[in-house]
């Protein structure tokens, strides 16, 4: 198992913006985001590129609420906001291919949790990457 671990907030990927000649590009803040997702996992993935159908566990923990009441405990709550968890998965597989698998299209299962942290806990990203072994 590849566990990969980033400090950062998780973002999600935006939409294409197309010109008025219907050329599509990716957004400015979207590229560097995915871009600085890929130096953080070149940086702790030194293997191969993998090329067999994988299995991805996804944990983003995001900065906790500033409307918290003072007498509610500082626990980790489920975060049910914005951005979408479709979009954040499409950036950090798009973030992978050709650095730690082949192509996101390898992937065959994906576990996603996205949550508020408790107080004092940073934002975080964690990226399991499970190699399939023909049984569950």
């Amino acid at each position: 198992m590849i566990e990969i671990k980033i400090d950062i907030e998780a973002k999600g990927k935006g939409r294409p913006i197309v010109t008025k000649k219907g050329i599509a590009f990716t957004p400015t803040a979207t590229r560097r985001y995915e871009d600085y997702l890929k130096y953080a996992m070149s940086e702790q993935y030194k293997g191969e590129l993998l090329d067999e159908p994988l299995e991805l566990e996804i944990e983003c923990l995001y900065l906790q609420n500033k409307t918290v009441r003072k007498r509610d405990k500082p626990v980790r709550k489920p975060r049910v906001t914005k951005p979408d968890c479709d979009n954040i998965i499409k950036s950090i597989c798009d973030a992978g291919n050709k650095l730690i698998w082949r192509d996101d299209a390898l992937i065959y299962k994906i576990t996603f949790t996205k949550t508020n942290g408790a107080e004092g806990e940073k934002p975080f990203i964690k990226v399991k990457v499970k190699q399939f072994t023909g049984g569950e």
